[in-house]
């Protein structure tokens, strides 16, 4: 379901732009329709550091066969470096499933009639306890994780057990707009998500050899990538800033240009302080008209800094100063970055932050915000971090693993 906000107040020189502006504007806003309730998800995981995809399986308890490896590829493709290797810091796709536990048996619970082969699926999760992979029992957390062609009874898999959808959002661009949805854990929740500046103001520009780099560029690419994750888990996300032009993009040296606008079709002003006012004022209208249908609503606003080119800098946030709900969501989703800097580079600290801060858009949005720094644009190893495509996406899933974090 695509939700269409009301663009009667544009005028008549802004309607008679191309459709496809009007078109990308509306495709910028996007909401998931909920799945049914039998269709499973996979089960996800992120390598560490050395793991392979045999030694991956052997953690989860996987058998590494043809059969199970030819899936696992066709799950994830795109998600392995040019010599077929697993790269760190990005989410994989198990052929596991994480089917729900009805609360009485397996069989009933899977459509399956066979009682050894339901106990040969109530073994595998207890081993899988055992280990230390899956905590609580099936029973207490109702799931119950399933190896893929477990269900395939006499050649043809269990009726019950279908393939997640893919849903399209060409906002993202061609090469990520058929998004799967893996889970529901984010029903009804909702994300409003800022990058920074935007239309006429780039923000910070960092010299990157004879190339500039626009603040606003990577802010937008890495906030695409975000959204991208969150969608996949079932939530609501709305783009306050989108660029009809721009989907999800994987070169080093992105494009400056200045044709963003607001969701709902409206130009960026050049004053800051009026572009500040407009993004609350969007937020803010959307916060109350949903009020009723999102059990949790949280706004991300993302920056680049722009210091000394001497000074590096970690993925820092800040909170509004009296608010208990935006230091907490500042406070996991700090810890969520540190652990993930941690296990992909084990020789290096961490130094990121998070501090309140009395920011016009932290101060008066009324859903719990938090504005996030990636870290210097003007500094060469940081720059690093930005112009490298694997660590765009990084970022964004790390981001999303802390908003996501309980």
């Amino acid at each position: 379901m695509l939700i269409l906000l009301d663009i009667t107040d544009l005028s008549m020189n802004r309607m008679k732009k191309s459709a496809l502006l009007l078109l990308m504007t509306l495709f910028a806003i996007i909401t998931i329709a909920p799945l049914n309730a039998e269709v499973p998800a996979y089960v996800t995981a992120e390598p560490k550091k050395g793991d392979g995809i045999a030694v991956l399986f052997k953690r989860y308890g996987i058998p590494y066969t043809e059969i199970y490896k030819s899936k696992f590829i066709e799950l994830n493709k795109k998600k392995f470096d040019k010599n077929g290797n697993l790269m760190l810091s990005f989410e994989y796709r198990l052929p596991l499933y994480n089917c729900k536990f009805d609360g009485k048996t397996i069989r009933s619970s899977l459509g399956i009639t066979d009682f050894n082969h339901a106990k040969q699926i109530e073994e595998y999760n207890k081993s899988l306890r055992y280990v230390g992979i899956k905590k609580p029992s099936y029973q207490i957390d109702k799931k119950l994780w399933v190896l893929y062609f477990d269900f395939m009874i006499s050649g043809n898999p269990t009726p019950a057990i279908k393939e997640e959808k893919k849903r399209k959002y060409p906002f993202l661009g061609a090469d990520h707009q058929n998004v799967r949805v893996s889970d529901n854990s984010l029903k009804n929740n909702i994300y409003y998500l800022v990058c920074g500046h935007g239309g006429p103001d780039p923000g910070a520009i960092g010299k990157y050899g004879t190339h500039g780099l626009c603040e606003d560029e990577y802010a937008y690419d890495v906030t695409l990538r975000l959204a991208e994750q969150l969608i996949g888990h079932g939530a609501t996300v709305y783009m306050i800033v989108t660029d009809p032009n721009d989907g999800i993009r994987d070169d080093a040296l992105l494009h400056c240009d200045r044709d963003e606008f607001y969701c709902g079709g409206d130009t960026i002003s050049k004053d800051q302080v009026t572009r500040l006012k407009k993004r609350v004022s969007i937020i803010n209208k959307l916060y109350k008209k949903n009020r009723k249908s999102g059990k949790k609503q949280e706004t991300v606003v993302i920056h680049l800094d722009s210091r000394t080119r001497k000074k590096r800098i970690d993925v820092f946030f800040y909170y509004s100063p009296g608010s208990s709900t935006g230091k907490k969501l500042a406070r996991k989703m700090l810890k969520t970055v540190k652990s993930k800097y941690r296990q992909a580079q084990p020789n290096r600290s961490y130094e990121g932050t998070i501090g309140a801060r009395n920011l016009y858009v932290l101060r008066e949005t009324v859903p719990t915000c938090v504005f996030i720094e990636l870290g210097n644009i003007r500094n060469k190893q940081d720059q690093i971090r930005f112009v490298n495509k694997g660590n765009r996406q990084a970022i964004a899933n790390w981001l999303a693993a802390g908003l996501m974090r309980r």
